[in-house]
């Protein structure tokens, strides 16, 4: 499975209004999860090896402690021992309704309204980054769009266009 698909099928499995469910969020639930519930030193390294960080780095930011955790550490060494949590009910009074903030339209007004300062903005960039901007653009028309099937032989050699048929797609060298 490529690494833009990936993204895409994740958010069709979650679909759900006005959540977006990403593949962060399945990695710190997951992670979470196996803290709560595995206690093994030697379990957490292995899932840390898996994950591609330290245990420390897990352990500071996923390791939820509760009153049954703390003072616990002796059962570290022990082999999968559930943890216990102690989960407090929220008075609904303490509960606040929050008002949604669609970014998306804030974006668009705030675009509109500073329309200038971003046309001078993007033209600047342009300027600056051309080739850069012309072989992103040329790469989504042939692996995103699919507008264009080959591009050209100029285009190859200037951009150094290479074609990745195990992922089938153009790729640059450069």
């Amino acid at each position: 499975m490529s690494i833009l698909y990936f993204p895409k099928m994740v958010k069709s499995i979650f679909k759900l209004e006005k959540k977006v469910v990403g593949i962060d969020i399945l990695r710190s639930s997951y992670i979470t999860w196996f803290y709560d519930k595995y206690q093994a030193i030697a379990a957490r390294d292995d899932l840390a090896k898996k994950m591609r960080h330290s245990r420390s780095i897990a352990e500071s930011n996923y390791r939820k402690i509760t009153i049954e955790n703390v003072g616990n550490e002796d059962e570290l060494d022990s082999e999968e021992v559930p943890a216990q949590t102690v989960r407090r009910e929220i008075p609904k009074t303490e509960i606040q309704e929050r008002e949604y903030f669609d970014l998306a339209t804030w974006s668009k007004k705030y675009r509109k309204q500073n329309k200038d300062k971003f046309v001078k903005a993007s033209k600047k960039y342009y300027e600056a980054n051309r080739d850069d901007v012309l072989l992103k653009k040329m790469l989504f028309n042939l692996n995103v769009s699919k507008n264009v099937s080959r591009p050209t032989h100029e285009s190859q050699v200037k951009y150094k266009l290479i074609y990745n048929k195990l992922d089938q797609v153009w790729e640059s060298t450069l």
